[in-house]
Formats: structure tokens, sequence, C-alpha cells
């Protein structure tokens, strides 16, 4: 959907790091939340969340529009008041749809962030 923010991934190695590229995030969810492309089935995904706002807030990882854990639900993860939180790694087969995206809604101001595991 050409209303989700996308996200940019970053990627890093074992005993390595990476600097990582943040969104803004406003209370968009749904189809005015965020997106990852080009993501991989492999379990190696974390997002990297920071709570700003005056409210706790939720992550929401959609579940996949075709493979085969999907029927295990979204994943909704409170990210507290001035709370930094990762979340994952993440399950491809429950979250990455068959484009190779993954769709996420963030209720809450802050910012978010992907690293994926090489």
């Amino acid at each position: 959907n050409m209303s989700r923010t996308a996200i940019t991934k970053a990627s890093t190695l074992t005993n390595d790091g990476v600097t990582v590229t943040l969104s803004n995030c406003a209370g968009a969810t749904g189809t005015d939340g965020h997106s990852l492309a080009d993501t991989e089935k492999d379990d190696r995904l974390i997002f990297i969340v920071n709570n700003n706002g005056a409210a706790t807030g939720l992550l929401t990882v959609y579940a996949s529009d075709s493979m085969s854990a999907a029927g295990q639900g979204n994943l909704v993860s409170p990210v507290g008041i001035n709370v930094t939180r990762t979340i994952g790694p993440l399950e491809g087969a429950r979250f990455v749809n068959a484009d190779g995206t993954i769709y996420l809604g963030t209720g809450f101001t802050g910012t978010i962030g992907a690293v994926e595991l090489m």
C-alpha cells in the first residue's frame, strides 16, 4: 500500500556492528503504518523501537498474507513511555508476505528501525 512508510533495513554480521536508520512514528497503524521490503524468510530480523510519546503504545507486526505460520496471527508488543525496545528475531513464516514485505503498525510517537543478522 502506498501510504505505508518504508523502513530501511540495516544488515550486520556476527561480531560486528551497523548504523541503523530510524524512521519516525506518529501513531500510524493499518494501511498508514510502516513496511519493510526485501525481507528474507529466515528468522533473523529485529526491529528497534523507541517511544518518546506521552503514553504507552503498541507495535503491531501484521501476520503474513500467505506463509505457513500466518494463522498464529499478529504480534502485538507494548512499548512503554521513554522506552527503547527490540522486537524479534521474527519468524519469517509468520510475518513475511508473499512479496517479501512485512507490515507494521506503530501505535506510538517515536522511531523504528530494522536490523537483519547475516
